[in-house]
């Protein structure tokens, strides 16, 4: 009875953790940088939308005037540890980036919040030293 009152717990907990990143959001961001190693370039104006669903990333991303739309599908989930969901914690993901360029690629993507001030990082996979980090300005429900 105790094993079967511990799996219950379990199972309920897992699920509980889990849902804590199943939320389907829009992002806006008008602020970003390029990240190589511990060393991030002056920040640039990178007007981006992320699209997140339960099963991927969409980032529609324009720098300098070039429009580029990037599809990343999540395979696994690392980290999901959020007091409230886009003020307080993070989370982070394993995904599978798609270009438009027909080539596929292993990428990282995190979520880091702050007391409300939020970013994303998209970087490469497994090295993960270079990638670009985006601020979140304005977050909206996509339903």
């Amino acid at each position: 009875m105790k094993l079967f009152i511990l799996t219950a717990f379990l199972s309920v907990m897992t699920i509980a953790a889990s849902a804590q990143c199943d939320h389907e959001v829009i992002l806006q961001s008008t602020t970003g940088r390029f990240v190589d190693g511990d060393k991030k370039d002056s920040d640039k104006n990178i007007e981006a939308t992320i699209r997140v669903s339960k099963d991927k990333f969409v980032l529609l991303l324009t720098i300098a005037g070039e429009t580029s739309t990037i599809t990343n599908t999540i395979d696994k989930v690392t980290a999901c540890d959020w007091k409230e969901f886009l003020v307080n914690g993070k989370s982070a993901y394993k995904v599978t980036t798609d270009k438009g360029d027909g080539k596929k690629e292993p990428s990282v993507i995190r979520l880091n919040s702050k007391n409300g001030k939020t970013t994303i990082y998209f970087g490469s996979d497994p090295d993960d030293k270079g990638g670009l980090e985006l601020d979140v300005d304005e977050v909206k429900n996509s339903q």
